[in-house]
């Protein structure tokens, strides 16, 4: 790898703990609104679909593909199911925010990730660009994802080859690294963990590796160029 100018983050299991909340939203809503069961095999054929595509997936068929009422559903819902931070996340933004530039290049919808930032307690300035489902009319793993959000590092000077993708899924390598990013995978669970290892994908399991993960690319380049100096006489 070269050394890395920014780091631009999935958003859904890699910087949140989307997943393990959020089945569970989904699985209270199915019961309690449309009084029906939803098995996780449902919910799995949906994960990782543009916004207005994963809820037309999941429960279009009880309202007539109405998105206008599924999201009202869904925000309440959402509302009363905060999502959380990984652990480490924090720590790493402040730790690197000097250092790096930050972005968030993600399928979900802006309806969900500007309300979760806000609660959060991230502030959407902390990252140059937070690009949502809405800003491009392609979508993982397909490259050219990464148009939009890469041109707005360019115009500070940070090519593609400068920047690292961290994500969760294949879906996330092979998009990133198709459009000539550098990505390292951000494994929370054995599940992520098994995926990867099979692939031969660089991964980490935690927000406290990908820190020692930065530092050490960044000594060791630094050490890299001391030894290309050329020797004093």
């Amino acid at each position: 790898m070269k050394p890395i100018k920014a780091i631009i983050f999935d958003y859904d299991d890699t910087l949140v703990r989307t997943r393990e909340i959020r089945y569970e939203t989904i699985k209270k809503i199915s019961r309690e609104h449309f009084n029906t069961e939803m098995d996780i095999a449902e919910i799995d054929s949906a994960w990782g679909l543009p916004g207005d595509s994963f809820l037309i997936t999941l429960f279009g068929k009880h309202v007539d593909n109405d998105l206008e009422k599924l999201w009202a559903i869904y925000n309440e819902y959402c509302a009363a199911d905060p999502n959380q931070l990984n652990e480490g996340v924090v720590d790493f933004l402040d730790e690197f925010r000097e250092a790096l530039k930050y972005g968030i290049l993600t399928s979900s919808s802006e309806k969900r990730v500007g309300a979760e930032l806000a609660e959060l307690c991230l502030k959407k300035n902390l990252f140059l660009d937070v690009q949502t489902c809405e800003h491009t009319n392609v979508h993982k793993p397909n490259p050219l994802v990464f148009e939009p959000i890469c041109e707005k590092f360019e115009t500070i000077g940070i090519n593609r080859s400068d920047l690292l993708y961290i994500g969760d899924t294949l879906a996330d390598y092979k998009a990133a690294t198709g459009f000539g990013l550098q990505f390292v995978g951000m494994a929370h669970s054995t599940r992520e963990e098994v995926i990867f290892a099979r692939a031969g994908v660089t991964y980490l399991t935690g927000f406290g590796q990908l820190s020692h993960f930065v530092v050490s690319q960044h000594i060791q380049f630094a050490n890299k160029a001391k030894d290309d100096l050329p020797a004093q006489a």
